[in-house]
């Protein structure tokens, strides 16, 4: 994510707001799902899911058109831009852990609106997902030790790779 797409707090905020039964790590990772499905018109999707008939046109839509297009161009654009939006480092860590297993969640079920099935693809991204269902069941009651923070970090590392993955994986099937 970059700067100008908005922080996890900033959409937290935009989404209470909207009354969004969903957090934005959630929202962020069924974006990268969906994305990642390589699904003929991302757009239609992610609207018919979080979007009803009166919102399209309602101010919910642009902020989340916003994270959308963010999320579109850190994943596909060059670089290694893409960064799970995930609250900050000054947030507890179990508040984080929960963060990162809603983001998984996320993840998954945009694959799945997509339309990826796991028979398509190989075993390293078919391994990534079983792992990443594993992310999900994860439990947030950490204490804030430095090992932990270490553990957490290296599984938003791990997500960063697993999507790669997964998503290159998919283009090159396409």
């Amino acid at each position: 994510m970059t700067a100008e797409s908005g922080t996890y707090m900033e959409y937290a905020d935009v989404f209470e707001h909207c009354r969004l039964d969903a957090e934005p790590s959630e929202i962020h990772g069924m974006f990268c799902g969906i994305l990642s499905s390589h699904v003929e018109n991302p757009d239609a999707v992610w609207q018919q899911e979080l979007l009803d008939e009166e919102d399209k046109g309602g101010p919910c839509r642009q902020p989340l058109k916003r994270l959308f297009d963010a999320t579109r161009e850190s994943i596909t654009g060059p670089g290694l831009g893409f960064t799970p939006l995930l609250p900050d480092d000054g947030a507890a860590l179990a508040d984080r852990t929960r963060a990162l297993a809603s983001w998984v969640a996320g993840f998954l079920y945009g694959l799945g609106l997509g339309g990826l099935a796991t028979d398509d693809l190989g075993d390293d991204a078919r391994e990534v997902l079983r792992d990443l269902s594993d992310f999900g069941r994860v439990e947030a009651e950490v204490s804030d030790t430095e090992e932990n923070e270490e553990a957490y970090a290296e599984l938003v590392e791990y997500l960063w790779v697993a999507v790669m993955l997964v998503y290159a994986e998919v283009e090159e099937q396409k």
